[in-house]
């Protein structure tokens, strides 16, 4: 009876082992509907991917990789045609590299995520046309490098990633969300009080903007960016520049010069450094800004440690 006990017991442990291991070093491809439909098959018990994957391309059901609690390296969810969410992936816990969801022009929410905590490296969301929320990553917690959300037309919200300390993130990049007007959620508040990395906000919607818009949101005051570029993109952007930024008077990033309005640089007449590249007019092509007229305003700016870019197709500037 005992030998029976051992025996049943050892057995029970070797069958749920076989439904729990790592496997994989190499990664794995998925561009189809039928390898997703076949992977428990072809990889029993297989449920911590070691290497990197990547999901790409005509597939309507993820439920064939449904058992899957981690990726280790990176995870590309990349040009995905037809699905709306990301249903079959509710039990991915962990993504030990990169996580990018891009180019997904059917993705409407992120539903399926729902249990994944920690991303260990940057988590990129780009260029998804039709998605609306990113609400389901509510239970994520850690991102270990970079935070960036880029060129999502109707993205509304960044509510899914308030639970995400942002203190440490070495990137923070909110850009091109034409419906993004909400970015005063508290972790975002922090990070802006005293930036640990790259801070670039800009061409959302009003509110969020710039850093200036999300921390008068924040009820905080902007500091000169340790890290980041500078966008001017209105004549009312140089005149409040040194209220925005009181004693900022080396740009540590690039800076960025490009709005039909603008025709004077007087407030910018602080800075004394560039110690990126200076851009004027470099995206008002073919709509030229013919406004700006000179330079007067740079007067104390003695260095630009960069390159000095202008668009001469469009300034005719007087240097």
């Amino acid at each position: 009876m005992k030998k029976k006990t051992i025996f049943i017991t050892l057995f029970v442990f070797i069958t749920l082992l076989s439904f729990s291991q790592s496997c994989l070093p190499d990664g794995i491809h998925f561009g189809g509907q039928q390898q997703i439909d076949d992977f428990q098959q072809n990889y029993p018990g297989c449920t911590e991917i070691e290497g990197d994957v990547s999901i790409v391309g005509y597939m309507t059901d993820l439920s064939g990789i449904s058992m899957l609690t981690a990726v280790y390296g990176d995870l590309h969810i990349e040009w995905l045609v037809e699905l709306e969410d990301l249903s079959g992936l509710e039990n991915l816990s962990e993504v030990g590299g990169d996580l990018y969801i891009v180019r997904s022009e059917q993705l409407v929410t992120l539903d399926g995520l729902s249990g994944l905590q920690s991303v260990g490296g940057k988590l990129q969301i780009d260029l998804n046309e039709n998605l609306t929320t990113i609400s389901s990553l509510s239970n994520l917690t850690s991102i270990g490098d970079e935070l960036l959300i880029r060129s999502n037309p109707v993205l509304y919200s960044l509510e899914g990633i308030n639970n995400v300390p942002l203190d440490e993130l070495n990137r923070l990049q909110i850009t091109d969300n034409p419906y993004l007007s909400m970015c005063s959620i508290e972790n975002v508040c922090s990070f802006l009080s005293d930036p640990s990395g790259v801070v670039l906000i800009h061409d959302n919607d009003y509110g969020c903007n710039s850093p200036v818009q999300v921390a008068d949101s924040c009820d905080i005051d902007m500091v000169c960016l340790p890290y980041g570029d500078y966008y001017f993109a209105c004549q009312e952007d140089i005149d409040n520049f040194n209220t925005d930024y009181p004693d900022c008077n080396i740009i540590h990033g690039n800076m960025f010069i490009d709005g039909e309005d603008i025709n004077s640089l007087e407030g910018l007449n602080n800075i004394t450094r560039i110690e990126g590249d200076l851009y004027i007019g470099v995206n008002s092509y073919p709509e030229c800004n013919v406004s700006l007229l000179e330079l007067d305003g740079f007067e104390n700016l003695e260095v630009i440690e960069g390159s000095f870019n202008l668009n001469y197709h469009c300034c005719p500037i007087k240097i």
